[in-house]
């Protein structure tokens, strides 16, 4: 079977888009289902937050942050892509 070489940001690009939509559904999916175990299963996840970081210039001021909630229909958004990604 031949290899193929896959460009980093193609990869990147996979899986944040993976992510994204995964989660997505989830979300969705928990305003479908009653409260339960497979509610909290699918929809609750984890957050890992990276807080806000100012940087202070004479002219200006910066802030950046950013927050990832993945959630298991997240990963399972990213094995569907992946398995896309082996079709393209």
């Amino acid at each position: 079977m031949a290899t193929r070489k896959i460009r980093f940001g193609l990869l990147v690009l996979i899986l944040l888009l993976g992510l994204v939509v995964g989660t997505a559904l989830g979300e969705m999916l928990g305003l479908i289902l009653p409260p339960g175990a497979v509610r909290s299963f699918l929809v609750e996840g984890f957050n890992y937050d990276f807080g806000p970081m100012t940087l202070n210039f004479v002219a200006a001021s910066l802030t950046f942050g950013f927050t990832i909630d993945v959630n298991v229909m997240g990963v399972l958004g990213v094995i569907l892509l992946a398995q896309l990604l082996r079709w393209y």
